[in-house]
């Protein structure tokens, strides 16, 4: 499971996933969509085109991120390698996690991240 979760086909089909929730969304949410709640109020709105920045996240956590996670493991472990790419997938999961919230939330599906992640998990 490790070494599955950790692979660069577990990564590619994160991406393509959040860029593909991303397409697919983007023409049925509303011009803003919430990135910041207090409490049950939504405090901060965004333009839907922010929607994009999951699939970009992705890719930013692996090729600009990922060499400094490395830098840090290498240092404090031996081997980096592997639990750098499983880290890597696991930020892209969370991005995912939390481009699906939105959608859902925008959507009146699920009010609360934590009935997502019991669905997730």
């Amino acid at each position: 499971f490790f070494y599955m979760w950790g692979g660069n086909i577990t990564w590619g089909i994160l991406a393509v996933a959040c860029l593909l929730v991303a397409v697919f969304s983007f023409g049925h949410l509303p011009t803003e969509i919430p990135i910041q709640w207090s409490g049950d109020v939504v405090s901060s709105l965004v333009d839907k085109k922010f929607i994009f920045a999951f699939p970009a996240a992705c890719i930013i956590i692996r090729f600009a991120l990922r060499p400094f996670i490395w830098q840090w493991l290498r240092k404090n472990i031996t081997e980096s390698d592997s639990i750098t790419d499983y880290i890597t997938n696991y930020l892209c999961f969370i991005a995912l996690s939390v481009e699906i919230f939105i959608i859902f939330y925008v959507n009146e599906i699920v009010k609360y991240v934590t009935v997502l992640l019991i669905l997730l998990f």
